[in-house]
């Protein structure tokens, strides 16, 4: 009978050995793959996947990402890297996400020419809420914009701009001059608007119900002003050839 409480001492003690022999596995374990995580290329940035822009402009997104290869992806803040290629002129909606272990992704909606505009001598695009989204070497067939100098009056040409196209046909649209009395616009026609700075698309259904008319009685005009502040309901037409 007294050799059975050695046996089962030794079993305990058999017990405790391993289960110390497997926590210093683990902790091994752990160790190493840690010093792998850390000192290898486990959890570091190997590549910036861009989406929503074409080769070139992946390139650009990536040089405005500002994270170099090799840096480790949980000390990369995307809503830095976010705030960093919305400095881009024309992307608009950027997201940022990083996808484990070792790659982060950006998407771009890139913003579309609305209009061309003259800006010190120099054709840019802009886009339709009036950012210039890029310098332009040849003439498109989007409407041309004079006269802006200011983020201000840039906003103010596009928001007639946008104005027309809820009205008429945005194909119909040649021109639009900003001077110190607002806009006016010009339709293929060569046909003058005056709009004043304000108002547009409630003074534009004006305007296209009165060009109507004058079109059923074939007469002939070459400018309408509706930009009287003192008598908003006036719309003045003048003939010509």
């Amino acid at each position: 009978m007294s050799k059975h409480p050695t046996i089962w001492a030794r079993a305990a003690e058999d017990r405790r050995w391993t289960t110390v022999f497997l926590a210093l596995l683990c902790i091994g374990l752990l160790a190493w793959t840690f010093r792998v995580a850390v000192g290898g290329a486990l959890f570091r940035l190997q590549e910036i996947e861009v989406v929503g822009v074409d080769k070139d402009d992946a390139e650009l997104v990536r040089l405005y990402a500002a994270e170099p290869k090799g840096q480790y992806l949980w000390r990369i803040a995307e809503s830095r890297v976010a705030q960093r290629v919305r400095l881009i002129p024309w992307a608009r909606a950027v997201r940022v996400h990083k996808v484990w272990p070792d790659r982060m992704r950006i998407t771009v909606r890139r913003d579309r020419p609305a209009a061309q505009a003259l800006v010190e001598g120099r054709l840019v695009d802009l886009s339709a809420h009036g950012r210039m989204i890029g310098l332009r070497h040849v003439a498109s067939a989007q409407p041309l914009v004079q006269g802006v100098h200011d983020d201000a009056t840039r906003k103010m040409a596009m928001a007639a701009r946008r104005s027309f196209n809820a009205v008429r046909s945005e194909d119909e649209l040649s021109e639009l001059r900003v001077h110190d009395l607002g806009v006016s616009i010009y339709d293929r026609q060569g046909i003058e608007y005056r709009l004043g700075r304000d108002r547009f698309e409630s003074r534009l259904k004006k305007a296209e119900r009165v060009r109507q008319g004058l079109l059923k009685r074939r007469v002939r005009f070459n400018r309408m002003i509706l930009d009287d502040e003192r008598h908003p309901n006036r719309v003045v037409v003048r003939r010509g050839s």
